[in-house]
């Protein structure tokens, strides 16, 4: 199947649009998914997104009616673009952003190792741990960055790479994201991209590696304390 083909299938999944209903001209599926964390403690409650010629919405299932018919007459009139920001749209108490969704139109592996010099003659390890699929950057025996599939959703794996603040624009989040995508591809897992708008240099990261932007969204999310029962 051909790449844009099985995005198209993931996305339809991920959204629930199988299910959508239409409100106000808007393509709205209450989606079990978006009640699902994501890297542990992150929920996307609402993605609306331009998809197959139409606006989508996915939206928890705990959303009333009356709080859908007011969210699509705003994405009615702004679309997906910065001119919903400025309508003064606002789903409940969520934090509201803009995401880029990036994947490999061809799919592509690199040719790294798992040591990584640095100016200076010092060197970083790095470690695989499998259960978490995780790539870990150790030096001196403290973390300094990592790499991580945090979700597989219907065989795409969303990739987070996180560096220690001393420790960036080194190199090193590339190479972390590289030995991850190798290691996705043999792991039988599509790597998928996912960055705010405004997060360039992730998203530059990301471009650098052969990914390439198949979706702008609206997303409304919600962040779970650390321990906690999630609340809504």
């Amino acid at each position: 199947m051909e790449v844009i083909k099985e995005f198209k299938l993931f996305y339809e999944n991920y959204l629930g649009l199988k299910d959508k209903k239409y409100t106000n001209g808007i393509a709205v599926s209450l989606c079990p998914q978006r009640d699902v964390p994501l890297n542990k403690r992150f929920f996307y409650k609402l993605i609306a997104s331009g998809y197959d010629g139409e606006i989508a919405m996915s939206c928890s299932q705990d959303f009333s009616e009356e709080e859908i018919i007011g969210i699509c007459r705003y994405l009615a009139s702004g679309g997906i673009d910065e001119s919903l920001m400025q309508s003064g749209i606002k789903v409940r108490n969520y934090d509201q952003s803009f995401m880029y969704r990036m994947i490999q139109h061809v799919p592509s592996t690199f040719d790294v190792n798992d040591v990584i010099c640095l100016p200076g003659g010092q060197v970083i390890k790095v470690l695989y741990v499998e259960n978490s699929k995780k790539f870990l950057a150790i030096m001196d025996d403290s973390l300094v960055g990592y790499s991580k599939v945090s979700d597989v959703i219907y065989g795409y794996g969303n990739i987070v790479v996180w560096i220690e603040e001393a420790f960036r624009r080194m190199g090193i989040a590339e190479r972390l994201v590289k030995l991850l995508i190798n290691r996705c591809y043999e792991d039988d897992i599509v790597p998928m991209y996912i960055a705010r708008e405004d997060n360039v240099a992730s998203i530059e990261l990301a471009k650098k590696l052969h990914f390439e932007i198949v979706q702008k969204e609206f997303v409304a999310s919600y962040v779970a304390p650390m321990n906690p029962s999630y609340a809504k």
